[in-house]
């Protein structure tokens, strides 16, 4: 059995939430520009502003001599690992991050099952 690691992303914006985003590569661009692969498009977001890379497991957040800078829990940091309860800010927006685990087969056919969670404390609106 082979399993592939999912990164979930909460953006909130003011309190709001902004969006989710699901990610399945190891390195993932934060920043205004429109190639970055979480883009906030913000004047207080720089084009690169910061990086998330997974390695064994574990989240690293580099920031890439952002103009306003990336703050874990509201202290600035250059290079940092992250866990499940950090707050990270960047711009007026705020991340929370999960590392989930989807399991498949080696047959080309196979099924996948994924449990996505709210992060602990946020109550996330459902439309049904």
């Amino acid at each position: 059995m082979m399993t592939n690691t999912i990164l979930q992303v909460f953006a909130f914006r003011q309190g709001v939430l902004d969006g989710s985003h699901h990610f399945t590569k190891n390195r993932i661009n934060i920043g205004r520009s429109p190639k970055s692969d979480l883009r906030f498009d913000s004047r207080a977001v720089s084009r690169e502003h910061a990086t998330l890379v997974i390695r064994h497991g574990i989240l690293l957040l580099e920031d890439q001599a952002s103009a306003n800078g990336t703050y874990v829990n509201d202290l600035p940091i250059d290079r940092v690992s992250i866990d499940d309860n950090d707050e990270i800010r960047i711009g007026e927006f705020t991340l929370k991050f999960r590392i989930l685990n989807q399991s498949k087969s080696d047959h080309p056919l196979y099924e996948t099952s994924m449990e996505i969670t709210e992060p602990e404390g946020i109550r996330l609106s459902r439309s049904y």
